[in-house]
């Protein structure tokens, strides 16, 4: 896909991709705003940009997972050594939030487990698209699973 496009297109891509306006992107690589405007209209060029758009989102997400366990220890820093009751009593809320414990109905305690059934997890692992119905049936099957876990 990306060999099909110019130069020009791939210099335009990450840029785009990262949030810069057309007009200043068209400066950069010294095109018209025009042609940028039309590079957009293009599903091949529409399809390598938003490819590029999931590989920052993936490597920002990727970011803040890997915060993740460092938040959750600064949390536990402060409910156990905190000076002040109020600011002890408010991380352990933000901690019962966000694992989900202060309200079971947003998942089973905070975890999204995939499915128990392999052949579940070998159809969302296969590379055939998945009907309407057969994803609907695998996200019951979850659902059930996490509501049987927080009713236990």
């Amino acid at each position: 896909m990306v060999e099909n496009l110019s130069c020009k297109k791939l210099q335009a891509i990450p840029l785009l991709a990262k949030g810069t306006n057309g007009k200043k992107v068209a400066e950069i690589i010294d095109v018209s705003a025009q042609t940028i405007s039309e590079w957009k209209n293009d599903p091949v060029f529409e399809a390598a940009l938003n490819s590029t758009k999931w590989e920052i989102l993936k490597s920002a997400v990727d970011k803040l997972r890997a915060g993740a366990a460092l938040a959750a220890e600064e949390l536990t820093n402060i409910i156990q050594h905190a000076e002040s009751d109020e600011t002890r009593r408010k991380a352990c809320l933000d901690v019962l939030n966000l694992v989900g414990i202060s309200d079971p109905q947003q998942g089973a305690l905070g975890l999204f487990i995939g499915s128990t059934d392999p052949l579940d997890i070998k159809t969302l692992k296969s590379d055939v698209p998945l009907s309407a119905g057969q994803l609907a049936a695998i996200m019951e099957k979850l659902e059930l699973e996490t509501k049987d876990l927080v009713s236990e």
